[in-house]
């Protein structure tokens, strides 16, 4: 019984980590479109400064996206 209650916390969090994940992904994602395409940082930052912060951002979205992809594989066992 105690054993049960524990595995239904577990596959909870897993779930809740999963939502936050994609959250994230779509986060970095947008702040690479926010970077490379908006003009709401052009007098702040300079070009090739706001297009190589939206590059790593980008990259990053996609490495965390093969990430949560694996981990779902994983820990729910598509």
């Amino acid at each position: 019984m105690q054993q049960d209650k524990k595995n239904r916390e577990r596959k909870r969090m897993n779930t809740v980590y999963y939502i936050f994940g994609i959250f994230m992904i779509l986060f970095y994602v947008g702040m690479a479109y926010v970077m490379i395409f908006s003009p709401i940082f052009v007098k702040s930052i300079s070009t090739p400064i706001r297009y190589g912060m939206g590059v790593l951002f980008f990259l990053y979205g996609i490495f965390r996206g093969y990430r949560q992809v694996k981990d779902m594989k994983n820990n729910f066992g598509a």
